[in-house]
């Protein structure tokens, strides 16, 4: 296992953050000594055989895209509910997606119609799509002021697969557990993905790494004939 020191693993995060490409992404890990190292990488889900799962999702690409952002506005309406006090599986929670956004964004019968174009502004500040790199292979950020999770939440939250994270949750779309992995097939040749996130801090609770960073690459590691 190999160990940084703080400032390395800053430089690393910062390195593949502003990557445009997987050839990018793949020369910083090669610089860590991280790309071939075998014992570093886990099955995402925790299944050997995964991309049966992965790979049969979605059959266009900005389908899938649509799959990440719906995601964000999940995790956004999850951090309002936790925020008010309320457990989102709970019977106090709103019962619809709609009864959510009119209840924590003071959206009235949940329509984004109603709100001015000031108020709509306003609202679309939480969640951002970034386009950057070369027209032909674009990469796409994505980011939200939702949840957010902690490194050590990483495995059953972001990596997780074909678990029950949200189906007994309401007000959210995306309960099958697979929306952030639907995007991986159009991701490249080698289907790379960054995650980095942080546990939202009014939600974050004692767990002992609320305070820090979480970054892990995702990559295809064999490919089709």
């Amino acid at each position: 296992m190999k160990t940084f020191e703080n400032s390395e693993l800053v430089t690393l995060a910062e390195q593949l953050a502003k990557s445009d490409s997987e050839k990018d992404v793949i020369k910083v890990l090669q610089r860590y000594d991280l790309w071939n190292e075998d014992d570093l990488w886990r099955d995402y889900g925790d299944i050997e055989n995964n991309y049966s799962s992965i790979g049969n999702q979605m059959e266009s690409a900005d389908t899938a895209l649509t799959e990440k952002l719906i995601n964000s506005c999940d995790s956004l309406l999850m951090l309002s509910c936790l925020e008010a006090g309320i457990e989102p599986e709970s019977n106090e929670a709103p019962k619809s997606i709609s009864k959510a956004i009119e209840t924590f964004f003071d959206v009235k019968e949940g329509v984004i119609s109603y709100l001015s174009e000031t108020e709509r502004s306003e609202l679309s500040e939480n969640i951002g799509l970034v386009a950057t790199g070369g027209k032909t292979n674009p990469c796409y950020t994505i980011f939200d002021r939702g949840l957010g999770q902690s490194p050590s939440q990483f495995p059953t939250t972001f990596l997780s697969l074909n678990a029950s994270n949200k189906v007994r949750i309401p007000f959210v779309q995306g309960k099958f557990n697979m929306g952030s992995t639907g995007a991986l097939p159009f991701c490249g040749d080698r289907n790379i993905q960054l995650i980095l996130s942080k546990k939202n801090p009014p939600i974050a609770g004692d767990i002992d790494d609320r305070n820090l960073w979480g970054i892990t690459v995702v990559s295809r590691a064999s490919f089709p004939k």
